[in-house]
């Protein structure tokens, strides 16, 4: 596959599939001695043809995996593979597609502690997800998820600055060192705006309209919008089936359960007394429509279900345009109904591979709905395993909360809260010169605690922060609360930090003699 040419149509599972396994066995193969890319990549290929994944769809997610595998090895290995221009440049021609054939000494291993190579390729597939070879909606199990990363920027390969060549990057410019971290790719024209892309790439992924997400009437009328969201989101999963455009416009609507009008009225109190008769009829239409798990999930994302408007979600990529990037590899962890997906700008969704991952069923299957030429992971994100200094720009609208996060062993010792710990796992799956950008609480910024800004601040620079007014909220989520928009951008190994510090504490005092830390 050429440079420029973007892949389209492939089924998000499989690209689980490639990427669940195919991160395993390329640190397994480094380590073997497969370092040169030639031969590293006929191994994964073999490799992956046994799990029925073919060459053609192999083959554009090797380039940008082979990168991302550096930084998993030791330095003698990685002083051996061959350098990103070599790469780059490398053309898959070469490669023999009917008759791949292991060099160097390095063989596919047939045995390692008694497991075959077969029963070992399985191994990250099964690990990670339940149900990953099937292209379902998720269901009534809240750990049931299709995990895997829809890693592809559509065939392009990651690059540096390749001198004067500007024609066709991507993702994000002007780092520190003067280099660039885009993607070479095509840049499509972004054509007319409708409710599907305007090209074949996220061909079926639903296009939210100016104003569409503004919200009408009562608490109480968007109550019962979304329990009508609920039943039919249900309803399409029982039948197995696509929505039509008609119904991804009421999907879309969808607002959660956090606004407090509707977290008070549509659960009961204590003893199970609802606010009234009218909250009861509708609260109990609600709980016959899930399942005791979805229900209880349900009540937990009274806590953190406050999406991001639709003014800020703009305003967000109008900033990422500014930056340079204009397409790549993106991820949203704690995604919602994908509000950030929907209202992506056409020049950057017509170039953009997304994974979300959404903890809560019912929301999730909404995502899947609206977005199924999207990877939608539905499930935990501190169990989601995703590659590390892979993605291009991250950007959402995590839940925060005063929650210690325990359950990733990857972070425990580090103690983070929960907003916290979505920005430390976050940033070390994001590339040296991507950028990572979170609407989060302004404790993030404010608290006394500085452990999770010296983390961020000895891997990213700070390129803006933003704080929102107390009232951002208020419309579209039913909750006043205090945040702020943090840009990030991943400094490389070589980078010195640049910009303003701004992970230490410093005592203000403000014109009433208040001090804050």
């Amino acid at each position: 596959m050429g440079k420029g040419t973007l892949n389209s149509g492939v089924d998000p599972v499989i690209i689980g599939k490639v990427l669940a396994i195919g991160v395993e066995l390329s640190t397994l193969y480094l380590n073997k001695g497969a370092v040169k890319f030639s031969i590293w990549a006929e191994n994964i290929i073999n490799s992956l043809s046994k799990n029925g994944v073919p060459q053609d769809i192999v083959q554009p997610y090797l380039k940008r995996l082979y990168f991302a595998s550096k930084a998993d090895v030791s330095s003698e290995i990685r002083k051996q593979m061959d350098n990103d221009d070599d790469v780059i440049d490398f053309d898959f021609a070469i490669l023999n597609e009917n008759t791949l054939q292991d060099t160097q000494n390095v063989t596919t291993p047939s045995k390692t502690n008694g497991t075959n190579a077969r029963e070992r390729d399985k191994t990250p597939q099964s690990s990670q997800a339940q149900g990953v070879s099937e292209p379902r909606l998720t269901q009534d199990n809240p750990q049931k998820r299709d995990d895997g990363v829809s890693t592809n920027s559509g065939g392009r390969e990651v690059t540096g600055d390749r001198g004067n060549n500007n024609s066709g990057q991507s993702s994000v410019r002007g780092n520190a060192d003067g280099k660039s971290a885009s993607n070479q790719s095509s840049v499509l024209p972004s054509g007319t705006r409708s409710t599907e892309s305007s090209d074949g790439t996220n061909l079926r992924n639903y296009r939210i309209q100016p104003n569409e997400l503004k919200r009408t009437g009562s608490w109480k009328a968007t109550a019962e919008q979304n329990v009508q969201i609920v039943e039919l989101v249900k309803a399409i999963v029982a039948e197995n089936r696509a929505a039509t455009p008609e119904e991804k416009a009421l999907l879309t609507k969808f607002t959660g359960w956090g606004a407090s009008e509707i977290a008070n009225g549509i659960f009961p109190y204590n003893y199970g007394v609802y606010k009234d008769p009218a909250w009861e009829a509708l609260g109990k239409r609600l709980e016959a429509a899930l399942s005791p798990e979805e229900y209880a999930q349900a009540k937990r994302t009274t806590q953190y279900a406050h999406y991001t408007s639709e003014p800020i979600i703009r305003s967000v990529y109008a900033a990422l345009s500014r930056f340079g990037f204009n397409g790549g590899s993106m991820v949203e962890p704690g995604m919602g109904v994908g509000l950030f997906n929907g209202l992506m700008p056409d020049a950057i969704a017509n170039n953009s591979q997304y994974t979300g991952i959404e903890y809560d069923t019912i929301t999730g299957n909404i995502a899947k709905l609206l977005y199924p030429d999207s990877n939608v992971i539905v499930g935990d994100f501190t169990q989601t395993k995703l590659p590390k200094n892979f993605f291009d720009v991250a950007v959402g609208n995590p839940p925060f909360g005063s929650i210690k996060i325990q359950s990733d062993p990857e972070y425990k010792k580090q103690g983070f809260l929960l907003h916290d710990y979505f920005f430390a796992k976050t940033i070390d799956r994001v590339k040296e010169g991507g950028l990572l950008v979170f609407v989060t609480s302004k404790g993030t910024m404010d608290k006394a605690n500085d452990r999770a800004r010296k983390y961020l601040s000895e891997r990213a620079d700070l390129v803006g922060a933003i704080r929102l007014p107390q009232t951002a909220f208020k419309d579209n989520a039913g909750t006043e609360v205090v945040t702020d928009v943090i840009f990030l951008r991943k400094r490389t190994a070589e980078q010195e930090p640049a910009g303003e510090a701004w992970g230490g504490l410093k005592e203000i005092t403000t014109p009433r003699q208040r001090i804050y830390q």
